[in-house]
């Protein structure tokens, strides 16, 4: 997690954040990939503003951007960030 001028928290998760997981996905309907689900309930459980990403449109499917708006945190693609330097974004995981 990035946490503002103080860089990089890791966080590990939780039986809270797996309890926020499950929630995202039976109560509220967001309907991504197990993974992601946990990324981003650590992210709400953490308090976060963004939630940054490289992979928005299998985030998005079906509307969990507009429903993930109910938790107050922006998921944003990593190019429209306020928080990393632009000389630091990379728009694509290379392997």
């Amino acid at each position: 997690m990035l946490s503002g001028m103080g860089g990089v928290t890791l966080i590990m998760p939780s039986s809270k954040i797996i309890e926020r997981a499950r929630q995202l996905n039976w109560d509220y309907n967001i309907t991504c990939k197990p993974y992601d689900q946990i990324h981003i309930a650590s992210a709400i459980e953490s308090n976060c503003s963004e939630f940054i990403t490289t992979d928005i449109k299998s985030i998005d499917r079906d509307g969990n951007i507009e429903r993930l708006k109910a938790f107050n945190i922006k998921i944003i693609s990593v190019e429209k960030s306020q928080y990393l330097p632009a000389d630091t974004i990379q728009t694509e995981i290379i392997f």
